[in-house]
């Protein structure tokens, strides 16, 4: 459902991702754990399409992602949402609402 492939984002000198490379399916949950200034919420915008990668690929559905606004990822069946939880931090929500049967 969404991919990252060899996906680095730099800010200048700074490598913040570096080759991050990962698929997310339908029904799984994971965990992204790290230290403060990691690049966690780098990976998340990046997944997101809130920024775009200084090399590598986010795809969703198998449509490439390049700096998608939340429309875009609509339009192809998805819904991204960042929730700050009081206890267990934050929790990132990707879904893609199954199609009508016909």
């Amino acid at each position: 459902m969404l991919a990252a492939r060899e996906l680095t984002r730099r800010f200048g000198g700074l490598v913040a991702v570096d080759r991050v490379s990962l698929e997310l399916k339908r029904g799984e949950i994971h965990a992204l754990i790290g230290t403060n200034g990691a690049g966690k919420s780098t990976l998340i915008n990046l997944l997101a399409g809130q920024l775009r990668p200084s090399a590598g690929t986010v795809s969703f559905r198998g449509e490439p992602l390049r700096a998608a606004r939340p429309e875009r990822m609509a339009r192809l069946g998805g819904v991204f949402d960042v929730r700050s939880a009081k206890k267990g931090g934050t929790r990132i929500l990707i879904e893609a609402p199954r199609k009508p049967s016909s």
